[in-house]
């Protein structure tokens, strides 16, 4: 009797199983190794004088309008609604900015309140610091 037919078909599962670790192994790697490279270029960066802005950025803005909109993902069968809301803002120097915020900021928020407008790295961070500035003369 010849075991070669058994011994050959328990040996596929372990193969397969190896080269599949193997492959990890060398997804792994890669990751890493791109993952290195943007950090070393964000530190390159840095030592050439590049500056990421930390602290927020304040300009004076009115809102022009607020917006509840959403939309749907996952799949047909488990579909899931995100709610988002949009307020756009017009800055004293005539720039249009647009951000979606949190729920609870958005209920804070009102049309045609003027107040400050603080962004950190581009990104809303907060409106009217708890006080509305006086509205100009216009």
């Amino acid at each position: 009797m010849e075991n070669t037919g058994v011994l050959s078909g328990a040996l596929i599962p372990v193969i397969l199983l190896v080269a599949l670790i193997a492959f990890l192994i060398r997804v792994f790697i890669k990751a890493s190794r791109e993952a290195k490279e943007i950090n070393d270029e964000i530190l390159e960066e840095l030592d050439n004088g590049a500056e990421f802005e930390a602290e927020p950025t304040a300009v004076r803005a009115r809102v022009l309008s607020k917006e509840v909109g959403g939309y749907y993902s996952g799949t047909h069968q488990t579909p899931t609604y995100h709610t988002v809301f949009t307020v756009t803002f017009l800055t004293d120097a005539g720039e249009t900015k647009e951000f979606n915020i949190s729920k609870e900021t958005f209920e804070r928020i009102r049309e045609n309140q003027y107040g400050l407008l603080l962004t950190i790295n581009g990104n809303f961070f907060d409106f009217g610091d708890g006080e509305d500035i006086p509205a100009k003369e216009e």
